[in-house]
């Protein structure tokens, strides 16, 4: 994942993703198929083009596993119908996959958007 997210691999989704992938994000949004990822994913790094992902822990049982981590990136186009503010973000996050033949089929994911959100809108601190 971090192929796909920090660098903008979209490629790698092929060999990562079942074609029935789906992921359910916190708050109701949900992305399908591979191309799902694919647009999402690219559509993220269009507003932060710098985004990068370091995977603080990863916890596996069964055809689950669970990855804590710390994302950054600088807003540099729209987001969240929110004009480039050109700040950079860091926030936690975690996500839980399940993995099925050596794909991943189902993704529940956990930004802290609340963070992102408050850090996006901070007023400037002139330094």
């Amino acid at each position: 994942e971090a192929e796909v997210w920090s660098k903008g691999n979209l490629a790698v989704a092929d060999e990562l993703c079942s074609p029935d992938f789906i992921c359910h994000f916190i708050g109701g949004t949900e992305w399908k198929g591979i191309q799902g990822i694919k647009s999402e994913v690219a559509s993220h790094r269009a507003a932060f083009p710098d985004w990068n992902e370091n995977v603080d822990d990863i916890i596996a049982e069964g055809d689950r596993v669970v990855i804590r981590f710390t994302s950054s990136g600088t807003q540099r186009g729209e987001f969240a119908g929110m004009a480039p503010t050109g700040k950079k973000v860091t926030i936690h996050e975690a996500a839980i996959y399940k993995v099925v033949a050596g794909k991943i089929v189902e993704q529940w994911g956990f930004p802290d958007s609340q963070s992102l959100m408050q850090q996006l809108m901070a007023p400037a601190t002139g330094k």
